[in-house]
């Protein structure tokens, strides 16, 4: 359980840290190390969760490993459902596969930015799972997201 509240607690570094401009190339090594910059606050117009945009209304080409991760966290969640699991039995394997989507991520420039956007609820979804208050329609709502993938990505 330690190690799920962990990666829980690090994963919004990596994303910050993915999203410093100032840096000339995407270094995937930060994704493992937590940022040191503080963050500000998004201003209060801004949208709480960014919005994955196409390519110029075309798929965003994904490294295959991403593909495989989104596929197997379908898979997880099915496999669950059939089997009555509840969410909490379901967020160590979900995770698990969020992070080696994470972990193998080669993926660069704007498609990589836009893959940050669609990961993003995920993650949302994942911090809940764990949780007392995370119920089938918590389920339903992740698996209808990770079902939108293939509308922005090939």
């Amino acid at each position: 359980m330690k190690r799920i509240s962990m990666l829980f607690m690090l994963t919004p570094f990596f994303f910050a840290a993915c999203q410093q401009p100032e840096q000339p190339a995407h270094q995937h090594e930060s994704h493992d190390a937590p940022a040191t910059e503080v963050v500000a606050p998004a201003p209060e117009n801004a949208p709480a969760t960014p919005v994955v945009q196409l390519n110029n209304g075309q798929k965003w080409k994904a490294n295959p490993e991403t593909t495989e991760g989104i596929k197997k966290m379908i898979g997880i969640i099915k496999n669950g459902m059939d089997s009555k699991s509840t969410p909490q039995d379901m967020a160590t394997p979900l995770n698990d596969a969020f992070q080696g989507i994470i972990k193998q991520c080669t993926m660069e420039g704007e498609a990589h930015d836009q893959l940050h956007h669609f990961l993003i609820p995920v993650q949302e979804h994942l911090k809940t799972f764990a949780t007392s208050e995370a119920s089938i329609d918590s389920v339903i709502s992740l698996v209808n997201h990770l079902g939108t993938y293939h509308q922005y990505f090939d």
